[in-house]
């Protein structure tokens, strides 16, 4: 990770958005060849019809419905997911609408979505589709690794399902293929950090410490500070992936993590664009509001007492989920928006000023 992270900090520094596109562009051919290649072995080994009626019997409509009963989701998270996964990951994600203001004009940036859109929703189905083969292969075909993920004995403890994925991939396909996923998975991983670096980087020197300076730094000054807040913001990655150690689940940890940011930069871009009276001092509040969702992190959730674990039983119980947490951040967002608009007001209120 170390090393992969240091070759990521150094064609970012050198190369700033260009080498990000270009690198992004090649590691995305590698991504989908390693994709395709493992989604057929995974039809091959299990066949198409018995995944789905393995589904069914073991599953039922939970298997399908998100929100039936006994599938661990329901409405708040379909809502949650809704809101994280399509609009901010579209309108309000950092990475995105960075790319999306390099471009030179209206109809390039409408191209970009469209096309982006469809890479974006297979890279979101087909490692989900890989998850449901593990389950099928632990269930149907492994029966050694199903008394390891779902042990008979109730006090026996489970091995993570995390590991179901690669463990099913393992088992399944041949040697060369496996270096080519593994190879498609260091790509998402660099393609991933590059992105965040620069924007990272160039949100701080741009939008913090030039208006700080009052727009009197030069053009190498602000290349430079970037430069240098890449690798910062890298090395700050570095600390903190060995550092943490929580038991969220993976999907949700990026979500929480980063509804520290959207819920509050959601609530200054509807107020900017939609009310008249919203105002700087408002945006900056309702921005600092967002830190609450740090509250559906497990190990902080533990600490507050929003989840505690049963006397009698022993079993955790959590008072409000993460999902439920995000949805309560976006509104409190809003309305500390509204209210510190109110109270702190522009002194001509024409809109928010960027």
């Amino acid at each position: 990770m170390a090393t992969l992270l240091v070759l990521v900090l150094v064609y970012t520094v050198l190369g700033g958005m260009i080498s990000v596109i270009v690198t992004d562009y090649i590691q995305f051919v590698v991504l989908s060849a390693g994709l395709l290649v493992a989604t057929g072995f995974c039809i091959q080994n299990l066949g198409w019809q018995p995944v789905f009626d393995t589904i069914v019997r073991l599953k039922g409509e939970a298997g399908f419905n998100p929100l039936a009963k006994g599938n661990g989701f329901g409405p708040s998270y379909v809502v949650w997911m809704f809101f994280t996964a399509g609009l901010v990951s579209c309108a309000i994600w950092p990475t995105a609408v960075a790319r999306a203001l390099a471009m030179d004009s209206v109809q390039g940036v409408k191209r970009q979505y469209l096309w982006s859109s469809l890479s974006f929703m297979i890279r979101f189905l087909i490692p989900h589709f890989w998850g449901i083969c593990a389950f099928v292969f632990v269930m149907t075909k492994a029966p050694n690794l199903q008394t390891l993920f779902f042990p008979a004995d109730p006090e026996a403890k489970s091995l993570d399902n995390l590991y179901a994925m690669p463990v099913f991939l393992g088992r399944i396909l041949p040697a060369g293929i496996i270096g080519i996923i593994t190879a498609a998975m260091i790509a998402a991983f660099m393609s991933t950090h590059d992105s965040y670096l620069l924007c990272w980087s160039s949100v701080i020197t741009q939008d913090i410490l030039a208006p700080l300076t009052r727009n009197r730094m030069s053009t190498e000054s602000r290349i430079l500070l970037t430069r240098i807040f890449i690798v910062m913001i890298g090395l700050y990655i570095l600390f903190w992936g060995l550092l943490y150690e929580g038991s969220d689940e993976i999907w949700d940890y990026m979500a929480v993590t980063g509804a520290i940011y959207f819920t509050g930069a959601f609530a200054l871009l509807l107020g900017g664009l939609y009310w008249k009276h919203a105002s700087a001092t408002g945006a900056f509040l309702a921005l600092l509001s967002g830190m609450t969702a740090i509250l559906g992190l497990d190990p902080v959730q533990r600490r507050v007492g929003l989840k505690y674990q049963d006397a009698g039983t022993g079993e955790w119980i959590q008072t409000l989920t993460s999902d439920q947490i995000g949805l309560l951040t976006v509104a409190f967002s809003l309305m500390v928006l509204a209210v510190g608009s109110l109270i702190f007001p522009n002194k001509k209120t024409t809109g928010l000023k960027t």
